[in-house]
This record gives structure tokens, C-alpha cells and sequence, in this order.
């Protein structure tokens, strides 16, 4: 043979094999040929994952599958490895598989001519179910968009040879999107089968999940705290107990003076805990995680012992898990196979210095705090850059560490909620941070913002956070909307440039500050094209719920503020009535949740359950000198929109820039916790001169309030003086405060400090990121904030009796940077002809409150 010849016949081998190699598994005109084979020792899941192959196989082909215990003649699917010819089944990796795993081959069999059998195998309690549903997914193109909507294409002229392994990141995989399903949700649309199916669909592997906030189930105040006050915190002076109240009221709903947590440093707590965790695992055996968790608030227990252990591990987890490492060493002992999970969340979030959790402990850390408006590892987050610090260091120190990650906006179920972008680097962030568990918290009732958009892509991100979260978000809009999936796109790409260009965080508890009035009707006018191109009523009606998002943000977005000839002018968007919204909110099912969450309860208190005026205005009342400026707008609640001191260049009030956006004015609200409401909607000026004008509003009630701002000629003084009178018959209980919402100059807590008997005092030397308290009611004499950034300090001079008790409240982070300083007359009942009068001096100073003379 010459040279050439070889050459040729090495060349022909090389092109067979390699058509080989390319050459389908199965053509179409085998479709009919395939069989089912599973052993009768199949798990369950395993037997379920043949009859799921079995009803899918003839959806997608037309063809029904014989499933049997032995291979036919045809083309066999081996679902699990029971049964599998040792020959074939040593062609798959079952090493390292899991419980979740999987393998998809095809394999040949040995008979000349005959097409490769097919394995599908995987971990036997549901990598083999899962391996089934990669198959159809991957190779025969099948999308489960919703639990209604499963898109079924034509099936492929044929199928490739396949060799496909994965193991997914995360061993835990939940979140609450289409939590209404399930039967444990006790909503009238729960549909267990349906749930069952479509968690398994979506490789959902949930464990305790949704299980938070045990502490006062498991050691119950009502039953325990007369006895034992030992039990609970120790805060100001005392034990605290939620005693005579639902243990499970939220933090909106508990008194603050019952809040409280467990007092972790006593050893009868931790041994009451551990039998809360045997009665755990005696009603439930199958759960190998057990749970315990603060509850939802702060107030933890700052008693000696806690506070030592605490003050040691420069952490409040420090006592917590202290007492958890015991709990797990007597479960390690008694229930081996048991781990026990904890939340690190709020002020339990920062691990501790020296303490490290038992190997069966698993820490859920807490994203609650995070802008999830811009990626977890975005540097320039001040929100995210202490979450990222705690992550690294749980990770080194936490064997099984899983993450309670927030997806939604909470304050409004519908407001529009533009986080797509960060979905996948996220779940791309956790695993790099060795996240073992992910839980995507949603909400848990139907019809919320992009719930079908939202769920299927964190679906496919909990399996695979290295998929394409792009690819993944158009190709869902496409399926779902059709023809009118080009405007949805246009509609997503607008919101989250607008969130990213705001320059504002996106916290899961926003009142959509981000949004504006450009925006909204841009939006809108992307639906309109939206719905002229729906091809059917069933898209047309996806359209409209997706719609209704924007239709929210009409009602509620920040306005348009101008100024025009001396007029304050504030503009918002056309929207529909709230009445309108709000039925249809109802219409799409959106209910109150069975312990009375209603998701239209936050919005209509906001909007006191009328639709916001589309226009306002107001004539501008400016005070300046050479010191300061105010700017008041009369017929817009008689508000100060702005307060700039000249002296330091610096803007106290931002209303003139934020009005109905941010807390940035200053007006007068009913004392109605826990949301008062303006007093009047516009004022009169009885009073004006170049320093002075007074302003004066007559309510329902016959009281007459008289506002008047003062400024002094040779300084930044500013004095206020509001007078109550009443003009009525009767006694009347003045339930109204004055309320200017100070800029903190920052995201920097501020330093609240009160002077009494002429010593200054700080009240917030461990100040939180949103705080509320109402001062005791002392003969104060002054009240000074200091703003660290600026390095300024706002001082507050009263007389002592006029204002009690005092209140003050912050919530300096981005984008509020607000402190409220509330001015209380005092609220006994005022006879008929009677008035009332509370003075307050305000000043800018460098000085700090104790250099004050």
C-alpha cells in the first residue's frame, strides 16, 4: 500500500468515527420505538420519575411509552440504576451524586445496528426525577413557565447522543414564589398536587425554609413569663414579655415595650429549648433540620452574663450561639444525622470573634438590609459592602452556612421592583462564598409584582447559579408574552436604568423612591403598544397583570416638582382611582394572607384610601436673610419645603427638590400612631413680615392651630411657636405634633442628645439604622443632634413643660438620611376657650452638645 493510500484510509477511518461521534442518538421515526424500563425496587421518586417521562414523551412526540420492569425490543430508558446491566450502568459516574445529582448517557448496547439506549439516573430520593425533567428541558425543548403554562414545542427531527452530569451548588434550594399552592398555606387557592409537581419540576429541595422567629413558640411568654421573667431579655431596667398578645404579632404590631427575645446565657432556657427541639423531631422524624431563631426585632438581652459573652465576641450572636452550641452537642448525642438551624440576621448578623458554630449548626445569613438594586459585590453599595464583610467571614468559619435572600419589595406587593439584573450575580456570589443553602424569599400570596417572570428565573438560578440570567429572563418573556414580549423587555431595561441612574438603594422595603414622573408615563406607554399587540386574550391578560404594577406606581410615585411664577407646582402621573386599583388588585386574586396580611393595607394608609391629587399647587412664601432661608408653601399643608442655612451652606429641608418622595418638609400631622395624617391640606397666612409669618388652619374638630416662624436678625435662629386654641364647647384632647424632617447630611447615624439640670447626655450611643423613641418626660431644656458627616450639630431649645413627652425618630440610611425632631404640645384635654403654646429655638453650630453653654 502506497503513502497515498494510507493516508486515504486513515483519512476514512478518521471521517467514520467522526460521523459516528455526530450521528443522533434517535431520530423522529424512532420516536415510537422508546420504552420505559424501571426496577420494581425503584424509590418512589424514581418510580415517579418513569411515569413523568412516560406522560411528557407523548405530550412532546404523540407517542405513549410502554414502562416496564425489563427492556423490549425498541429504544430503552433506563429511569434509576436498580435493574441496569452492570455493563451499562459502569458507563455513568455514580460517585459523588448526592441526594440531587444527575446523569444523563446514551449508551450502546452491543446489537449491530441498534441505537443506543438512554440512561437516566441520579440520586435516588430525586436526582433521577430531576435527571427526567433535564431531559425534556434540555433536549426536547419543554419550558415550565408558570404552574399553568408549560410551553411544549414541536418535537426536534431528532436527538442527540447525550453525556450530561451535574451536581447542583447548593444542597438546599426554596423559595416562597407560588407559595399559595401549597396546602400549608391555607389560602383557598392551594392545590397540593399541583405543588408537589411543580416543585419537582423546578428541583426544589426545600428543608425548615420558611421557619423563623421560633423563640417565644418554643418558650411561650404567656405560659412562662410570670414565673419565670428570668426567661426573657433584660433591657432598660427590666425583663420584658410579650404577655396577653399573639407570640407571632409582627414587629408593626407588638408594643415596643413587649418586645423581647430569650435570655440565652440561662441554663433553664437552653434546656426548655432542647426540649422544644425533641418535640420538633418527634412530630416531624423526616426533618433532619431543626430550627430555632430570634424573633423579629431587635430588644435582645442585655443582661450581665449576655452582654460579658457579647462584649467578648464583639458580636450579639456571641450569647446566641453559645447557647445553640450546647443544644447542638446534646443533639449531636441524641439524634445523630440532625442539624440545627439558626438565622444570623439583624443583630445577629456579624459573626462572632472567637466562637465558632458546631459542625451540625447551620447558620442562615440574612440579606435584609441589602440594595438589591445593584449586584451584593457592587463596592460602591453602602448597603452591600457590610453584608459582603460578614459573608466572607461566616464562610470561613461556618461548615454548612446557607443564605435568606429577599426578592421582593415588601411595603408593596405591586409596585414595580426592578432587581432582575442582580438575580443571577448573586446566586453566582453566594456560591463563590461556599452558600450550601439558598432560600429566595417572595411573596407568598398570588398576583404579586412579576411573580411569573421573578419565580421562573430564580427557579433556574437555585439550580444552576452559572446559567445565564439574561438568557434566561428574555427567553421566559418571549414564551409567556408572545408578540408583546418586545414592549415587556423595553419596559424592564427602562426600570432598572432608572433604578441604576436614581442613584438610590433598592432596599426589599421601599416606597418606590426611585421611581419618577418620566418614568411612570414612559412605562405606561409601553403597555399601550404592549396590549395593541397581544395575538389573544390569554396574552392580553398577562399583559394586563403585568401592567398593574404601573398602574400602582402612578398612584404612589415620587411627583413632578416646579417652580413657575411663584407658584409650587407638584404633578403626578394619570393613574386610576385607588377604589379602581384596588378592585382590581382583588380581581386577580390577590388576598389577605389567613393571619390578615393584606397587601393593600400599607397603600391605602399611605393614600388614606383616596386616589393622591394629579396636581397641586401652592403660592411660595420665602423668609430669608443673610443666614438662612425657608421657603413655605401655604396650600400645600402649610409645609417648610425648604430650610437652607447660608452660614454653612447646607440644606436642612429638601422639599423643594423631594416633595412627596423622601420625608424631606416640615408639617403638622395628627398624633394617631402608628401613621398620622396632615392636619390640614392647606394654611392661611395671617401674619407677614420680612422675618416673621404666621399661618393658621381651622379644623373639624373646632381647635384653630396657629404655626409661626421667626428669624432672627443678627444669626441662623430659627424660632417656632405652635399655638392650639380651642374654639369649641367642649374639651378637646390636642392630638397634634409638628414634624420637620431633618436631612442627616449622610448615611451616617446621627447623635441624639437631651440636656437636663445643664448636662448633656447621649440617648442613642448604640444607634441602629431606623430608630424610634419617645423621650422620657424630663424638664428638658435642649435637645441637640449631631450630624457626624457634616460635623455639624443642630441644637433645639424649648421651654420646659410647653412640649412632652418628646419624641424623636431617624432613619438616616439611603436614600431618607431623615432624623424627625417632633414637636408635642402637651396632649391633656384643652377646656373650650383654651389655648396652648410650644416654643421651639432651633440652631446650627460646629460645636459639640457637651461644648454648649
Amino acid at each position: 500500500m502506497t503513502k497515498s493510500s494510507v493516508f486515504i484510509f486513515i483519512s476514512l477511518l478518521v471521517a467514520s468515527a467522526s460521523a459516528a461521534a455526530r450521528a443522533p442518538w434517535l431520530s423522529s421515526d424512532s420516536y415510537a420505538d422508546v420504552c420505559v424500563v424501571v426496577a420494581d425496587s425503584a424509590s418512589d421518586s424514581e418510580q415517579r420519575a418513569a411515569q413523568e417521562f412516560a406522560k411528557y414523551w407523548q405530550r412532546c412526540t404523540g407517542h405513549d411509552v410502554l414502562i416496564g420492569n425489563r427492556p423490549e425490543n425498541g429504544v430503552c430508558v433506563w429511569i434509576g440504576r436498580g435493574g441496569v446491566p452492570a455493563g451499562l450502568l459502569s458507563k455513568v459516574k455514580l460517585e459523588r451524586l448526592g441526594t440531587d445529582g444527575l446523569h444523563l448517557r446514551t449508551v450502546k448496547t452491543g446489537k449491530v445496528g441498534a441505537n443506543p439506549h438512554l440512561l437516566i439516573v441520579g440520586g435516588r430520593e430525586r436526582g433521577t426525577l430531576y435527571g427526567v425533567y433535564e431531559f425534556f428541558e434540555r433536549y426536547m425543548g419543554v419550558r415550565w413557565l408558570t404552574p399553568d403554562v408549560t410551553h411544549i414545542p414541536e418535537p426536534p427531527a431528532s436527538l442527540p447522543r447525550i453525556d450530561y452530569r451535574y451536581v447542583p451548588p447548593f444542597e438546599f434550594r426554596d423559595t416562597t414564589y407560588y407559595w399559595w399552592l401549597n396546602p400549608h398555606s391555607d389560602m383557598e387557592y392551594a392545590d397540593a398536587e399541583k405543588d408537589a409537581l411543580y416543585n419537582g419540576i423546578n428541583r426544589i429541595n426545600s428543608g425548615p425554609s420558611f421557619a423563623c422567629h421560633t423563640l417565644h413558640r418554643q418558650i411561650p411568654p404567656d405560659k412562662y413569663f410570670e414565673d419565670h421573667p428570668e426567661y426573657y431579655s433584660f433591657y432598660d431596667g427590666k425583663r420584658h414579655g410579650p404577655v396577653g398578645v399573639p407570640w407571632w404579632l409582627g414587629p408593626g404590631d407588638m408594643p415596643p415595650d413587649m418586645m423581647t427575645q430569650l435570655c440565652f446565657t440561662n441554663p433553664d432556657v437552653v434546656k426548655l429549648l432542647y426540649e422544644a427541639v425533641e418535640r420538633d423531631i418527634q412530630n416531624n422524624p423526616a426533618n433532619k433540620e431543626v430550627h430555632i431563631s430570634q424573633m423579629d426585632w431587635f430588644a435582645y438581652c442585655e443582661c450581665e452574663a449576655c452582654a460579658a459573652i457579647d462584649a467578648r465576641e464583639e458580636s450579639h450572636m456571641g450569647s446566641v450561639l453559645t447557647a445553640l452550641n450546647q443544644i447542638a452537642d446534646w443533639l449531636a448525642e441524641e439524634h445523630p444525622g440532625y442539624s440545627l438551624e439558626t438565622l444570623a440576621y439583624l443583630y445577629t448578623r456579624k459573626p462572632p470573634k472567637y466562637l465558632r458554630p458546631r459542625d451540625n449548626v447551620i447558620i442562615k445569613l440574612c440579606s435584609i438590609e441589602c440594595d438589591f438594586g445593584r449586584p451584593l459585590d457592587d463596592s460602591s453599595s453602602a448597603l452591600n459592602r457590610p453584608f459582603v464583610e460578614d459573608i466572607r467571614k461566616w464562610s470561613k468559619v461556618a461548615k454548612r452556612l446557607h443564605v435568606w435572600d429577599y426578592t421582593p419589595n415588601y411595603t408593596y406587593a405591586q409596585i414595580p421592583h426592578p432587581n432582575f439584573h442582580v438575580l443571577q450575580p448573586n446566586a453566582q456570589f453566594f456560591m463563590e462564598h461556599k452558600v450550601k443553602g439558598l432560600f429566595e424569599q417572595g411573596f407568598e400570596r398570588r398576583g404579586c409584582e412579576s411573580e411569573p417572570l421573578r419565580a421562573y428565573m430564580i427557579h433556574k438560578l437555585l439550580w444552576n447559579p452559572l446559567a445565564d440570567g439574561e438568557a434566561i429572563k428574555d427567553e421566559f418573556i418571549d414564551l409567556y408574552y408572545q408578540a408583546a414580549a418586545p414592549y415587556i423587555r423595553q419596559y424592564i431595561r427602562l426600570l432598572t436604568k432608572r433604578v441604576q441612574e436614581s442613584g438610590l438603594p433598592l432596599p426589599c422595603f421601599n416606597n418606590g423612591e426611585w421611581l419618577d414622573f418620566d418614568t411612570v408615563v414612559e412605562a405606561d406607554r409601553l403597555f399601550q403598544k404592549a396590549f395593541a399587540a397581544a395575538p389573544s386574550d390569554p396574552i392580553r391578560r398577562r399583559v394586563d397583570r403585568a401592567y398593574l404594577p404601573v398602574q400602582c406606581a402612578a398612584l404612589i410615585c415620587p411627583p413632578r416638582v416646579t417652580l413657575s411664577a411663584g407658584r409650587f407646582v407638584v404633578e403626578r402621573p394619570p393613574s386610576l382611582t385607588y377604589k379602581a386599583y384596588a378592585e382590581r388588585v382583588k380581581a386577580i386574586g390577590t388576598r389577605p394572607d389567613p393571619h390578615g396580611y393584606d397587601p393593600l393595607k400599607i397603600l391605602s394608609a399611605l393614600v388614606q384610601g383616596k386616589t393622591p391629587s394629579r396636581r397641586q399647587e401652592s403660592s411660595l412664601e420665602i423668609l430669608e436673610n443673610e443666614y438662612v432661608a425657608l421657603w413655605i408653601a401655604p396650600q400645600l399643608y402649610g409645609a417648610v419645603v425648604r430650610w437652607q442655612d447660608k452660614a454653612f451652606g447646607v440644606e436642612l429641608l429638601r422639599g423643594y427638590e423631594h416633595f412627596g418622595a423622601l420625608p424631606t418638609i416640615w408639617r403638622e400631622y395628627t398624633h394617631t400612631p402608628p401613621i398620622g395624617q396632615p392636619i390640614a391640606e392647606a394654611f392661611e397666612v395671617i401674619e407677614r413680615d420680612p422675618n416673621t409669618i404666621a399661618l393658621q388652619a381651622k379644623l373639624d374638630d373646632g381647635l384653630t392651630v396657629t404655626k409661626r416662624l421667626t428669624l432672627s436678625s443678627d444669626s441662623s435662629v430659627v424660632e417656632f411657636a405652635l399655638t392650639i386654641q380651642n374654639e369649641s364647647d367642649k374639651a378637646v384632647v390636642p392630638l397634634i405634633k409638628s414634624v420637620p424632617e431633618f436631612f442627616t447630611q449622610g448615611a451616617v447615624h446621627p447623635e441624639v442628645w437631651t440636656e437636663l439640670d445643664g448636662q448633656w447626655q447621649q440617648m442613642n450611643p448604640e444607634p441602629a439604622p431606623s430608630r424610634l423613641e419617645l423621650l422620657p418626660e424630663e424638664d428638658y431644656t435642649r435637645l441637640a443632634v449631631r450630624f457626624p458627616k457634616a460635623k455639624l450639630t443642630l441644637v433645639s431649645e424649648f421651654t420646659p413643660g410647653e412640649a412632652r413627652p418628646l419624641l424623636f425618630a431617624y432613619r438616616s440610611e439611603d436614600p431618607y438620611n431623615q432624623l424627625n425632631l417632633d414637636v408635642l404640645p402637651d396632649q391633656a384635654p384643652l377646656d373650650p376657650g383654651a389655648s396652648r403654646t410650644a416654643t421651639v429655638r432651633y440652631l446650627l453650630t460646629r460645636k459639640r452638645p457637651h461644648q454648649l453653654k
